[in-house]
């Protein structure tokens, strides 16, 4: 395989090297014609490593000149490059003149291309309001198109000079229309520009291109986001007519993506309701519009899902549409109606998408395939105890799977998801038997449609799940047998051994799998199925190898403890000191120590050590189904051990309240959304002190246009989420929206600035108040915030984590920047809970020495775990019949795992001179010898 920058790179000697390699570099001569990429490349590297800022600056000027006087290749070439070191000079400068030079440097015709785009930082935070005026009214004569990476003040700042300078803009900024007060510069653009073409500057020797005005700037993509957020910005100024119009043309671009966030944008400035009547009045009118996936959720929030049922019935009633369009309509109709609460007729319009020939899938966005409906026809079958509704999704997927014409256009991901939440309806049943037939079914297409199509995917993945599916299932049944049977015989595995399955990080979710969710859920990953497997068979040594292993790769999961625990007894404890004196922020190993101290009798220390571990994160947001909040169990066992049964009481009502909790995510994922609010409630009756609680029942108030019920809910929730959330904390399904819209972000200001002055030694609180800053784009405050937090609590993880999410932000000079990612490093070394970026560090020295102490705590990856023996013989075949270019596929695949374990030259290789200088030594080169 060929060697590329990453390779070479991973081989730097360390940094007491780095001068003796600077000055090996600088002895090169510099050679003629292509090899001078090269050369400049080791001249940037070396500069990197050194910091030596003026050798750097030398090597910029030279490709300046390559770029400027190299002819039409080298321009092209090096001009994408100097782009590239531009924003990294961007990123490492706290000096405003150096940022603004560096910025208009970018739009060099001769060194950035045809039509430049130019990705604007947050200038007002970096130079000034006065500076970044300045630059941006200088833009008007320039052809570059202007990107920011989010919202912020000089956005808002070159949207109203846009309007401002409108006569002298020279191509439209349709990027800048992206809210709702963007309706006067919409307007201003359309008119400047719609009978213009937009000719923008060339190189040198090549010819101009000439450019529609529809498709002038970013492309067609980014007009239409400006049209949405047009026509959103029309409905709140009440110009419903001239909305029409721009939805109507909108609406005939069937397949064309319309940006969530415009119509999130509106919700939150309190337009629910006139959204609502918008979409109601303009569907009314033509039904066939692509805007039903917006009004649905619109019309719940509204509270109007009565009237929306009714349109949705009499449009798809309508004796003048195509069938298609038809099909279209009804699958709204049927998350109305399960919405609304009338689920017969929701099940019955299910019944009639499942029976139709009509497929809605190729012009239709968001469409719902046949063996999907049939899922969900099972799941709620299982929710509402009816049998027969369950009888019939199962047919329905049985058929899905069988359906050759969809076999051939087989999704590979969405089979195994189905297949595996099918089988959970049937486990649920009592079916194991034909769960087993439907998944060697579902196998054996698998097998032949991936078979063919190896070329394209590589590995065999959805085989993979759909065994690991297989064996779970053989696992439930307590057929441990049939799991060794299945692993040396099967030969569809695409691994040679049993550690290169748990190389991958494969685990099936035990639970529901309903579209789009994410409530969390236990897993049970091959390696745990095939220990417990070998664990009845007797073959403890090979046991303990890969149960190791396990929590070595996943120490969060309850699984692996389990086995862990049945293996060794007791003797367990220092296993698990060990696993959490490598990774201070996971708590099950805590959990799990005080489980075998209470086994002992040790009620005292098992206290303690189940404490520690709430102290990490009280909410337990990221583990599974069944598993959330074990800590609290466990508790409330140890204190009812010890005679104090009120307080175990009081924690079992806890973990009461969340299973209830548990139990409603699944109804609200199934669409049945009435039915989950009012379970919601009566988790909270068990436990109304559980801010995750209070936080999802408060989100799907606001959702179902409840605003009034919602507002003590979110009050209540922001009011415990300081003791609710400890060094990391892990927002649970549905409490990842707990600050977005004007009126929880109303009350959240209200809550936390209170509790800043009543408790301003809680790091929590400033944490809290930070996280809500960010939220409103206030970044300068919230950094204000999140230093609070850290100042108080050093080891505050996520507050470190938060700090380097805003640096983009804020002025942050190289040093400060430095700190916050050799803190991440420091308390977060194996980077399991929070992905360190290293693009901006300044100090290589440092990084390279950070990264290697936190390699230290890094165990190597195991091997020879169990021999997958069939299916190795079947790999060694597919390699010798392969088709071109699929074993070196598969080496990359092998090259990615050896990549895991980050080394100091990784972390370098990640900081933005160094990867620049990679593309010189590599890429560069290659592109002008092309």
């Amino acid at each position: 395989m060929p060697i590329n920058a990453d390779d070479v790179f991973r081989a730097l000697p360390p940094p007491p090297d780095w001068p003796e390699l600077a000055k090996a570099i600088a002895s090169r001569p510099m050679p003629k014609g292509n090899g001078e990429s090269v050369e400049y490349g080791l001249q940037l590297l070396a500069s990197a490593l050194t910091g030596e800022a003026e050798a750097r600056k030398r090597v910029i000027v030279a490709i300046q000149a390559k770029a400027k006087d190299g002819g039409v290749q080298s321009a092209v070439v090096y001009g994408s490059l100097l782009q590239q070191i531009s924003q990294a000079v961007l990123a490492a400068s706290n000096d405003p003149e150096t940022i603004v030079r560096t910025l208009e440097r970018q739009l060099d015709p001769n060194t950035t291309g045809m039509m430049p785009q130019l990705q604007v930082p947050n200038l007002i935070a970096q130079v000034g309001r006065e500076k970044a005026e300045a630059f941006l009214r200088r833009l008007t004569n320039s052809n570059a198109q202007l990107t920011f990476n989010s919202r912020n003040e000089t956005q808002r700042l070159a949207q109203k000079l846009a309007v401002e300078l409108i006569d002298q803009l020279r191509t439209p900024q349709w990027g800048l229309v992206d809210s709702l007060d963007s309706v006067p510069l919409y307007e201003a653009l359309d008119k400047r520009f719609s009978k213009q073409t937009n000719a923008p500057a060339t190189l040198p020797g090549m010819p101009e291109v000439e450019i529609p005005p529809e498709n002038a700037g970013l492309g067609m993509d980014q007009k239409i986001n400006a049209q949405v957020y047009y026509m959103l910005g029309l409905i709140a100024e009440n110009r419903s007519k001239d909305a029409v119009a721009v939805a109507t043309k909108i609406g005939g671009n069937r397949g064309m993506f319309l940006p969530e966030d415009a119509f999130k944008a509106m919700e939150r400035a309190g337009y629910t309701s006139a959204l609502d009547n918008f979409f109601f009045d303009l569907l009314s009118q033509n039904p066939t519009l692509s805007f039903w996936d917006q009004y649905v959720p619109i019309a719940a929030k509204a509270g109007e899902t009565d009237r929306m049922v009714s349109l949705a019935r009499a449009s798809a009633g309508r004796a003048d549409l195509s069938d298609v369009k038809k099909a279209s309509i009804h699958q709204v109709l049927f998350k109305a109606l399960l919405a609304a609460d009338q689920v017969d007729e929701g099940v019955e319009e299910m019944r009639k998408l499942m029976a139709s020939d009509a497929s809605p899938s190729t012009p239709y966005n968001n469409s719902i395939n046949k063996g999907e409906l049939g899922v969900m026809l099972a799941q709620i079958g299982v929710l509402l105890k009816k049998p027969e509704w369950s009888d019939e999704g199962v047919a329905a997927v049985k058929k899905w799977f069988s359906n050759s014409s969809n076999a051939d256009q087989f999704n590979i991901w969405q089979t195994g998801g189905i297949a595996h939440s099918i089988t959970e309806v049937l486990i649920k049943l009592q079916k194991g038997p034909d769960a087993e037939a439907l998944l060697a079914d579902a196998l054996a297409n698998a097998v032949r449609i991936s078979h063919a199509q190896r070329q394209y995917y590589g590995s065999p993945t959805i085989e993979q799940q759909l065994l690991t599916e297989m064996a779970a299932l053989y696992h439930r049944a307590g057929r441990e047998e049939d799991i060794l049977a299945l692993l040396t015989q099967s030969p569809d595995w695409g691994a040679a051994d049993l550690s290169d399955l748990g190389n991958a990080n494969f685990a099936i979710s035990e639970g529901f799998s309903l579209e789009s969710m994410h409530v969390g859920m236990s897993s049970q990953p091959i390696e745990y199925l095939a220990a417990s497997a070998l664990m009845a068979a007797g073959k403890n040594d090979q046991v303990a190898k890969i149960v190791d292993d396990l929590l070595n790769r996943q120490p969060g999961l309850d699984r692996g403890y389990e086995l862990l625990i049945a293996l060794k007894g007791r003797d367990a404890l220092p296993r698990l000191e060990q696993l959490f004196s490598r990774d201070s922020f996971e708590e099950r190993p805590l959990i799990w120590k005080a489980h075998l101290l209470r086994q002992q009798n040790k009620l005292q220390e098992a206290e303690k050590a189940v404490r520690q571990a709430i102290a990490i994160d009280p909410s337990d947001g990221e583990e599974g189904r069944g598993d959330r909040m074990r800590a609290y169990a466990e508790l409330a066992d140890i204190l009812e051990a010890g005679g104090d049964k009120k307080n175990a009481d009081f924690y079992r009502q806890v973990v009461t309240a969340i299973r209830v909790s548990e139990d409603a995510d699944q109804y609200y994922a199934a669409g049945l959304l009435k039915r989950a609010i009012s379970m919601y409630e009566d988790g909270l009756s068990h436990f109304a002190d559980a801010y995750c609680i209070q936080s999802r029942l408060a989100v799907q108030l606001a959702s179902l246009g409840q605003n009034k019920e919602a507002e003590e809910h979110y009050r209540r929730a922001y009011e415990l989420m300081p003791d609710s959330f400890g060094r990391v904390e892990s927002h649970c399904f549905g409490c990842e929206r707990v600050f977005e819209g004007e009126q929880s972000q109303g009350i959240a200001e209200r809550v936390f600035t209170k509790l800043v002055a009543e408790r301003p030694d809680k790091p929590q609180v400033h944490y809290l108040l930070g996280y809500l800053r960010e939220e409103e784009e206030r970044f300068n405050e919230a950094r204000t915030n999140y230093e609070a937090a850290v100042r108080l609590d050093p080891d505050y993880l996520n507050a470190w984590g938060k700090l380097e999410g805003i640096s983009e932000h804020v002025m942050m000079d190289s040093k400060e920047h430095d700190d916050i990612v050799f803190n991440l490093l420091r308390l977060d070394p194996l980077q399991r809970h929070h992905h360190h970026v290293f693009t901006q560090a300044s100090d290589l020295t440092g990084l390279w020495n950070a990264v290697e102490a936190a390699a230290q705590r890094r165990l190597p990856i195991a091997t020879n775990l169990m021999a997958l023996t069939a299916s190795k013989i079947a790999l060694d075949k597919t390699k010798s019949s392969a088709p071109a270019g699929y074993e070196e596929m598969l080496m990359q695949s092998q090259n990615q795992l050896e990549r895991q374990s980050l080394t100091g030259g990784d972390a370098v290789a990640q900081t933005a001179f160094v990867r620049i200088a990679g593309q010189l030594l590599f890429n560069g080169v290659m592109s002008i010898e092309e």
